[in-house]
């Protein structure tokens, strides 16, 4: 029973959980910092990432994610890269911006630019190896 259990305990502390995690809805912060993201905790690879509306993330170094929603804005503070496994969604308003620095975002799902505003991409590289779906007015 004991071995049972050791096995059952090790089998768990090896799962890797992943989550939806959600900027503060206060302004948004860094994005590697826990105070940023409701919770405290920063979203890794295998989470997926919310940015709420009015908050800007600031990137400054390579990050990895698994689906990014932008309602708010990112903005890079750095010569940086962000690689989204899954997919890309920009909702009405929402922005995204190099800021004067080469930021480049790697997007291996679907990138989609949702119906009824305008979303913005400015200065920085962007690649899709997947779809694309613009349904609103997209600037770049």
């Amino acid at each position: 029973m004991k071995k049972l259990l050791l096995l059952i305990a090790a089998t768990l502390s090896l799962t890797s959980f992943s989550g939806t995690i959600t900027s503060n809805g206060t302004g948004g912060g860094v994005w590697s910092a826990g105070g940023s993201w409701l919770g405290g905790i920063a979203p890794v690879a295998g989470d997926n990432a919310i940015i709420a509306a009015g908050d800007v993330i600031t990137v400054g170094a390579a990050t990895a994610i698994t689906t990014v929603t932008v309602t708010g804005s990112i903005s890079f503070t750095a010569v940086s890269t962000i690689t989204v496994s899954g997919n890309l969604v920009m909702n009405p308003g929402s922005s995204i911006d190099g800021a004067g620095f080469t930021g480049t975002i790697n997007v291996t799902g679907t990138f989609q630019a949702i119906t009824g505003g305008i979303e913005t991409i400015g200065r920085l590289n962007i690649t899709i190896n997947s779809t694309s779906q613009i349904d609103g007015t997209l600037t770049y």
